[in-house]
């Protein structure tokens, strides 16, 4: 089977994941800049000031903060690529171990959620369920041809065993 469907799901998911990963690329060099981590620091600083900072985050100070988003971007990035290098190799193996395929793709899918690439893990999910729920209808047909020709076979050593039975009586 082609699996035409499930591989235009994966391939759109793959560009949106691109897309995702070059935009945390962008920003991520931004993070590392002075100025604006000055400029964050002073936002949450403010926010602490007025109380519409959430209270579990106004007990880390504005730089840690600042830090840990920084870190959090590193680590979502890892993820997407990886994420991304997966899928490449999924669309090559579809065709050959489909159900298994369908079973990481699920996976994925959900792991991708950490990345918060709603879109992308959608695709990947439907794709993946797409990849369980499908039949192969080749493969089907050869089983039950294969059947067929092993009935018939049977059957006809039987009528041979049966003749040879009769003519050994007589």
């Amino acid at each position: 089977m082609k699996r035409t469907a499930e591989k235009v799901l994966t391939w759109i998911g793959i560009l949106f994941q691109i897309l995702m990963i070059a935009l945390i690329a962008l920003v991520l060099p931004f993070l590392n800049d002075d100025s604006i981590k000055k400029e964050a620091v002073n936002r949450i600083q403010s926010m602490q000031a007025d109380g519409s900072l959430h209270q579990s985050l106004s007990q880390v100070t504005p730089s840690e903060l600042f830090d840990l988003v920084k870190h959090g971007a590193i680590i979502i990035i890892i993820i997407a690529i990886v994420c991304f290098i997966l899928a490449i190799i999924m669309t090559q193996l579809m065709r050959r171990i489909p159900k298994t395929i369908g079973i990481l793709l699920i996976l994925m899918a959900i792991v991708n959620l950490l990345t918060g690439n709603l879109i992308t893990s959608l695709l990947w999910l439907i794709a993946g369920i797409m990849l369980m729920a499908r039949s192969d209808k080749a493969k089907q047909y050869a089983k039950k041809q294969a059947k067929q020709v092993k009935n018939k076979a049977t059957n006809k050593n039987s009528q041979n065993s049966q003749q040879y039975k009769r003519s050994n009586r007589k």
